[in-house]
């Protein structure tokens, strides 16, 4: 009665060497060989046109006139009539992004200095003493602060900029956000 058992066990620890799975080298041979029956395929090509609007980062109006194109249709040439239509297309659409772009970052780059010139401003009224009687006068000798309550006043107002700056940049962004700006031209 031990033989059977015997057998049993050893037939389960040699099962997995005889099922065991093709290797790598066997997976490339098949592979090759399935591809070597197949009929040749053409790749398609995939331009910045087959992307969604969202994804390219492009507003719906500029993808509207741009066309995809098709796998027989050369990379270069647009399925239009004329070759370079879609070239000059392509590159109007390119042109208006760039100006956008520069747009933009020329918007949020202002904004960002008048914050950073009222900060400024306001740090240095903000660290400015004035003792009463005593008066800040400027290189030609004519007084700046005469009290304590103008430099007071001044400061205020000075941080109130600063506020007001500080919100003019974020509806900027906000602004652009809605428009769907890329994140980087906000930079």
């Amino acid at each position: 009665m031990r033989h059977p058992v015997v057998a049993a066990i050893a037939l389960a620890l040699l099962y997995p060497a005889w099922v065991q799975g093709q290797g790598l080298g066997g997976a490339a041979k098949k592979e090759k060989d399935r591809r070597a029956k197949a009929p040749a395929e053409t790749a398609r090509t995939y331009t910045s046109a087959d992307l969604p609007a969202s994804a390219s980062g492009e507003s719906a109006e500029t993808d509207a006139h741009v066309e995809p194109t098709s796998a027989a249709t050369p990379a270069g040439a647009s399925p239009g009539t004329e070759a370079g239509n879609g070239a000059t297309e392509r590159d109007d659409a390119a042109a208006r992004r760039r100006e956008d772009e520069a747009a933009w970052r020329a918007r949020v780059a202002d904004a960002r200095a008048r914050v950073a010139d009222a900060r400024a401003k306001h740090d240095t009224l903000a660290h400015l003493n004035l003792v009463p009687g005593y008066e800040y006068v400027d290189k030609g000798g004519h007084p700046i602060f005469t009290s304590v309550e103008q430099l007071q006043a001044a400061t205020a107002k000075a941080k109130a900029n600063v506020d007001s700056a500080e919100r003019a940049v974020e509806q900027l962004l906000e602004q652009a956000r809605h428009a769907n700006v890329p994140p980087g031209w906000l930079r």
